[in-house]
């Protein structure tokens, strides 16, 4: 056990399944993950899984093996890197972790009446899309979606939040009022 530990291809794997698994269990309570602990998290898992990977390479004595995850190597690289007409390996990964919630543009935190939102920015093809969930803690935020929408503005002469879509315009007070019932 002690020598698994010391494998960081291991430990990689061991961090990205964990993040699923911690993901499934707050999934069930009304949460997830704050963006920042997804990175972290993410960032991490990988940097051990490359890391390790590299280690194990160099500890591989066979030539036959050696070129199999040389040929391997190579392909995943070539098709996460290098434009095909576009990166395919790389767009996918990034569309998938902007759908768990890794990475978005940028992230508000916004109070009203005393109760928080959290507003992430996510780039999505053409535009911009908000999503607003009820701010729990520091760590985590409600998994309900409390409202979507291209994008939202302060309005100086009203002293309002307005988010807005392709038919309606809101105000961050009708997003509270939802949290409220």
């Amino acid at each position: 056990m002690k020598r698994l530990f010391k494998n960081t291809l291991f430990i990689g794997i061991l961090l990205f399944i964990l993040f699923f698994v911690a993901r499934f269990i707050l999934r069930q309570f009304g949460l997830m993950f704050r963006a920042w602990i997804n990175f972290i998290w993410l960032a991490s898992s990988f940097i051990l899984f490359i890391w390790g990977f590299i280690k194990f390479y160099n500890s591989v004595q066979n030539k036959i093996a050696k070129r199999v995850l040389s040929i391997i190597t190579a392909v995943v690289i070539i098709f996460a890197v290098f434009p095909l007409p576009f990166p395919i390996g790389l767009t996918l990964a990034i569309d998938w972790a902007g759908e768990i919630g890794a990475f978005p543009t940028r992230e508000d935190v916004i109070e009203y009446d005393g109760y928080k939102i959290v507003g992430y920015h996510r780039f999505a093809f053409w535009d911009s899309e908000v999503e607003f969930y009820e701010y729990k803690n520091s760590f985590v935020v409600g998994s309900h979606c409390l409202l979507w929408c291209y994008g939202y503005d302060y309005d100086n002469y009203d002293g309002h939040f307005y988010a807005y879509d392709e038919f309606h315009s809101f105000t961050i007070e009708d997003i509270v009022d939802n949290i409220k019932n």
